[in-house]
């Protein structure tokens, strides 16, 4: 997650991690090269534990900024895990997939989430594919409920820690 407001030169970057959310105060560099969403976002690598297994998902869109990412992660000692979807992917899966896989999460997705310690998603502007029919989107959407609630448990009414970073920019 990242918190960014406009004419403020910092921000504010938080991953997920089983147990916590940790966040941290990111100061911006107005005249770098690197939009500074961007930076926020190489930020989050600061955040990273060695060794810890972090999943690093996102759309081919973003697949520049999450190379990236996933680099500095893996020179932080952490081990991402990256997936990625294309543009329409879920309204593809809504509209060709049968009842059996629109209905229900496979097992292996949910045991999968499980042994992940943080998550960070980095979502991008997409041109909107053709809607699906509402109705299997929703059942879509519901199949994947369990797997929602999995990611959000790792942070409600857990204790969470700020840290400022320094020396950056």
């Amino acid at each position: 997650l990242i918190e960014q407001r406009p004419a403020i030169p910092e921000a504010r970057v938080s991953l997920r991690r089983s147990g916590e959310r940790v966040s941290a105060l990111v100061p911006l560099d107005p005249l770098s090269e690197t939009p500074p969403s961007a930076q926020a976002l190489l930020a989050a690598v600061t955040l990273a534990r060695p060794g810890e297994r972090l999943l690093v998902a996102g759309s081919t869109s973003a697949l520049p900024l999450l190379s990236e990412l996933h680099r500095a992660l893996l020179r932080a000692g952490a081990r991402p895990v990256l997936r990625l979807n294309y543009p329409g992917q879920d309204e593809d899966v809504a509209t060709l997939a049968p009842d059996s896989v629109l209905d229900a999460l496979h097992p292996a997705e949910l045991d999968d989430m499980r042994q992940m310690d943080g998550s960070l998603r980095v979502m991008a502007p997409e041109a909107s594919a053709q809607a699906p029919d509402a109705s299997r989107m929703a059942r879509l959407l519901a199949s994947r409920a369990e797997l929602a609630s999995l990611i959000d448990a790792h942070i409600d009414a857990r204790p969470r820690s700020d840290r400022r970073l320094v020396g950056r920019g």
